[in-house]
C-alpha cells in the first residue's frame, strides 16, 4: 500500500494501472466515481504533469483481502497556495494472491496549515 501512495504522489501510471484490476471501482466519496481501468487511465492521463505533493502515511493495516490507509497530504491548489489534508483510503483486493486493487474508497477532508487556526 505505501508503494501504491507513493505512485500516486510521483504520478507513477505504469504502476498505479498495473496495481489494478480491469473492473476496478475507484470512489472519491463526495466526488466522483471511477468504473474500469480504462476510465482510470483516461482519468489519470489527464493529469500527468508533475505533482507538487507530499504525502505522511500514519496507519495502515492489512488483513487478507482489505486493507485501510490514513495519512495526511500538502500540495499546491490552482492559485499557487499552500493547502493540506488529510485521508483515509480502503481497499479491497481481488485476492490475496493477485494482490490488484479491486475497489478503493477515498475519504479526503481539507485540514488547517497551522494546527488550532482555521484556514478559509
Amino acid at each position: 500500500m505505501n508503494k501504491f501512495n507513493r505512485a500516486f504522489v510521483e504520478n507513477d501510471l505504469n504502476y498505479i494501472f498495473d496495481s489494478v484490476t480491469d473492473d476496478v471501482y475507484w470512489e472519491m466519496i463526495g466526488d466522483q466515481v471511477i468504473t474500469g481501468k480504462e476510465a482510470l487511465i483516461e482519468a489519470m492521463n489527464k493529469v500527468k504533469e508533475p505533482r507538487d505533493m507530499s504525502l505522511d502515511l500514519h496507519s495502515m493495516i492489512i488483513d487478507n483481502d482489505k486493507a485501510a490507509v490514513h495519512g495526511s497530504m500538502k500540495m499546491k491548489d490552482s492559485n499557487g497556495l499552500d493547502k493540506a489534508y488529510a485521508f483515509c483510503d480502503l481497499y479491497t483486493f481481488s485476492s490475496s494472491r493477485e494482490n490488484k486493487i479491486k475497489e478503493l474508497r477515498a475519504f479526503i477532508i481539507e485540514i488547517s496549515t497551522h494546527p488550532g487556526k482555521k484556514e478559509n
